[in-house]
């Protein structure tokens, strides 16, 4: 049972825009559901004064991308659903300060390669889901195929979508030397969203440096433009 103000039910609405701040006064919640809703940006700190959120679902939005400090401050977070949206990047970091997770779900999404260690930070993670999505599987993500076979309850149907010769094979059944770059010399991790230096302006989509806020009803030029950009 929940009480207000506890928790809200958002989902099934129209929203598709949330400035941070905007939770800022709710102390108390601990669970918020913004699935089946248009939701395609979320902020960065958006979550910082929310300490006793447990449970959140933004399931089935178009998120595309998850930023490094999306859900800092959301130290009791238990359970995260992020299935069924449009996330193509993950910054490194994102989930570093969910150290109390135990539900994580991403299946569903474009989501190609993740950063290194990504989920090293969740002991209590006892469900994660990750299946249906483009996971391309090159010497990037080479760390993700034990960190599946050391939990083999978690990440369940985790299969490559790219290169053509392991496409469709279980991520967690393949030995390091599957996992080939061309040309690869042992540089950092690229993320696969090269504008993880700022923010995607609201009412906008941001993919691959391009900044798209076409037909959005904009009086004005968005401020906080990301650094990485390139076209707009």
């Amino acid at each position: 049972m929940c009480f207000f103000p506890s928790c809200s039910h958002l989902m099934e609405n129209q929203i598709n825009n949330i400035e941070r701040g905007a939770l800022d006064e709710l102390k108390e919640l601990e669970r918020l559901r913004l699935n089946r809703n248009g939701l395609s940006h979320l902020p960065e700190l958006l979550f910082q004064k929310n300490g006793a959120l447990s449970r959140l679902d933004l399931s089935e939005n178009t998120i595309q991308t998850i930023p490094r400090r999306a859900f800092r401050g959301a130290t009791e977070l238990k359970n995260l659903q992020l299935d069924k949206n449009r996330i193509s990047c993950i910054e490194e970091g994102a989930f570093r300060a969910l150290r109390s997770l135990e539900v994580l779900t991403l299946n569903n999404n474009n989501i190609t390669t993740i950063p290194v260690s990504s989920f090293n930070h969740m002991p209590k993670l006892r469900t994660f889901r990750l299946h249906s999505n483009s996971l391309r599987c090159d010497c990037h993500l080479a760390w993700l195929s034990p960190w599946l076979r050391q939990r083999p309850a978690l990440g369940l149907y985790t299969q490559c979508s790219s290169p053509p010769t392991l496409r469709g094979l279980n991520l967690a059944e393949l030995r390091k030397n599957d996992f080939a770059c061309s040309g690869y010399s042992g540089s950092a991790f690229v993320q696969p969203c090269s504008l993880a230096s700022g923010s995607c302006p609201p009412m906008c989509s941001c993919t691959n440096n391009i900044v798209d806020c076409r037909g959005r009803g904009l009086t004005a030029i968005p401020a906080h433009l990301p650094e990485g950009m390139t076209e707009m």
